[in-house]
């Protein structure tokens, strides 16, 4: 990024490592391909970090890596996002701005022993954009992990893992500041208060 911006070099270093771990995970990749006769050894990887949304405040960065095949039984890919706040010159710890961190998506036994869904995982779970009538990811949302939140302009946005045979039900589930506000820590308010008007 431009040099005039707040803690740019902080920014660029960051890119940088980023981009020197892509680097090693191409070659490993590569030589993973090679040595069991696999594919093309020398097929790019496609890693990207991108921004997906700028403000005075943030800057997020989608890092995406579409599937690729590296030897062995199964393929990989991922999809994350990293808050870079402007004026600390650092990515922050997004989960900070919920009360409870990321505990607050763990579900509590209750008086019979059964586990209780945290109301911010039911909520997740509710919104979830496969949650709907007929859908094969339906029966298996109890089992989705949870990644750090990013924020958008409306709210924060939660991405879904789940495991490798049902990584099609990985999905994107956006919360509204509303939605959020009894969730949110006192952090997590004066974030959402640099994005409403």
């Amino acid at each position: 990024v431009a040099a005039d911006l707040p803690h740019a070099k902080a920014l660029n270093q960051f890119a940088m490592q980023w981009l020197r771990n892509q680097s090693v995970l191409a070659y490993d990749c590569s030589a993973g391909r090679g040595a069991r006769g696999f594919g093309n050894a020398s097929e790019p990887i496609g890693s990207t970090l991108a921004p997906v949304l700028w403000t005075d405040a943030y800057l997020v960065l989608q890092d995406s890596m579409p599937e690729i095949f590296c030897g062995g039984a199964h393929g990989s890919s991922s999809l994350s996002y990293i808050t870079w706040s402007w004026p600390q010159g650092r990515a922050v710890d997004t989960w900070a701005w919920l009360q409870g961190g990321e505990k607050s998506l763990i579900a509590h036994p209750s008086k019979s022993g059964q586990p209780i869904a945290s109301g911010l995982m039911r909520l997740i779970t509710r919104l979830h954009p496969r949650n709907t009538e007929g859908d094969e990811c339906r029966e298996v949302l109890n089992l989705m992990s949870v990644q750090p939140p990013h924020p958008s302009a409306q709210g924060l946005v939660f991405t879904t893992d789940f495991f490798h045979a049902m990584r099609a039900c990985n999905d994107e589930v956006p919360l509204t500041w509303k939605q959020l506000w009894p969730y949110l820590s006192t952090e997590g308010r004066a974030a959402a208060r640099q994005f409403q008007p």
